[in-house]
């Protein structure tokens, strides 16, 4: 009879299936952080990262959109400076101002030139005239 480390060539079911999970946890941990998030500055993007703002803060933020594209979320208690600011290129000339409460309802300012029906204040989206969301 062999001894038993000449005898053992190759790995239980055991050891292999306790690689593969230790393999797979580290796959799932790493994962994430190497995927990059995709760069939309769409309007709705912007709504619901300001939205996010306002939970997590638990304070109203007021969302102001240029017609020329540019945009900025403000705490309403903290002051002028903007929490966060950007510029979306594809705007199409419509003033925007939402106050989002901190519980995340979506209000639309009277500047704005949208009409407030077309608002989903629990959503933030804004619907068409044909009652699909945008």
């Amino acid at each position: 009879m062999l001894p038993f480390a000449q005898a053992r060539r190759a790995f239980t079911l055991i050891e292999l299936v306790v690689v593969l999970a230790v393999m797979g946890l580290a796959i799932a941990i790493v994962a994430p952080s190497l995927v990059l998030p995709p760069r939309d500055t769409g309007v709705a993007n912007i709504i619901a990262n300001a939205k996010s703002i306002a939970l997590r803060r638990a304070e109203e933020i007021s969302l102001t959109m240029g017609d020329d594209g540019r945009w900025a979320a403000y705490a309403v208690r903290s002051g002028s400076e903007p929490i966060t600011s950007g510029r979306i290129n594809a705007r199409g000339g419509i003033a925007l101002k939402l106050d989002i409460s901190p519980l995340g309802l979506c209000t639309v300012d009277e500047t704005s030139s949208v009409p407030r029906a077309t608002l989903d204040p629990f959503s933030c989206t804004f619907a068409d005239s044909m009652g699909h969301a945008r």
